[in-house]
């Protein structure tokens, strides 16, 4: 567990440079997740944000048909009061297909002005992102370019 966090540190340094500030950890539930949360810890101000929860219930006002058009703005103003590096957890709602969001897209729109790090509940193959398997509507697939993709498990990954 000791390398996923070497490779984090070196890339929360790394990345202040660029232009999206997006480093997304795949694979760490269990032990790992518990191991990064801990480092992180360190930084004053540095708590894991459950955005199912934050962003469910600022919706919650909205009718389904506005949904979509407040999910990137809402988001925004979730994050916006916290302090960098920002650390995302639970963000399954943004592949809900209703919201008609794309959840990579708009990470790294929020990682211009703060480093998000996100956990990612999906995997990673051939330098490719994934999440969920082919034929559910959840279902989204990127190539890893313009941010940092670490996998706590790579020989696992499917």
């Amino acid at each position: 567990m000791t390398e996923i966090l070497d490779k984090l540190r070196i890339s929360i340094e790394s990345i202040e440079t660029q232009y999206h500030r997006l480093i997304i950890l795949v694979n760490c539930e269990g032990a790992g997740k518990q191991d990064v949360l801990d480092m992180l810890k360190s930084n004053p101000g540095v708590t894991p944000l459950n955005l199912n929860l934050e962003l469910s219930s600022r919706l919650l006002e909205y009718s389904i048909k506005q949904r979509p058009l407040k999910v990137t703005e809402i988001t925004t103003e979730i994050i916006e009061h916290l302090s960098s590096p920002v650390l995302l957890d639970k963000l399954d709602i943004l592949f809900d297909p209703s919201l008609q969001t794309d959840p990579l897209a708009l990470l790294q729109s929020l990682s211009r002005s703060k480093t998000i790090i996100a956990f990612w509940s999906g995997s990673l193959k051939d330098n490719k992102l994934f999440y969920a398997e082919p034929g559910y509507p959840e279902y989204r697939s990127y190539p890893v370019q313009d941010f940092v993709a670490i996998d706590a498990k790579p020989q696992e990954s499917f």
